[in-house]
């Protein structure tokens, strides 16, 4: 597999969040904390593809569902896929 350089402008304030999160996850690259992100986001839209919703649950037992565009669209096209195509396998 080839390696690929990837580059992107973002303000400081971005900067500061992303190293916040990278030091609060105790990560040393940046590189670490796009791995981490980008594997809990495929997480995520294989769930919504599943049908499932994704829930916070507070140690009083309130619930908050995550609300987030990108996987809104996934549902979405889930949705249109489960109409379009007779079965899919479930992904896991």
């Amino acid at each position: 597999m080839s390696v690929i350089r990837l580059q992107f402008e973002i303000d400081e304030d971005w900067l500061r969040d992303l190293e916040e999160l990278q030091k609060l996850g105790g990560l040393r690259t940046k590189k670490e904390l796009l791995n981490n992100a980008l594997t809990l986001l495929r997480w995520a839209a294989r769930q919504r593809l599943n049908g499932r919703t994704i829930v916070s649950v507070g140690q009083d037992g309130s619930e908050r569902e995550l609300e987030m565009p990108y996987l809104e669209a996934v549902a979405s096209s889930a949705d249109k896929q489960r109409v379009d195509q007779p079965a899919l396998a479930p992904v896991s």
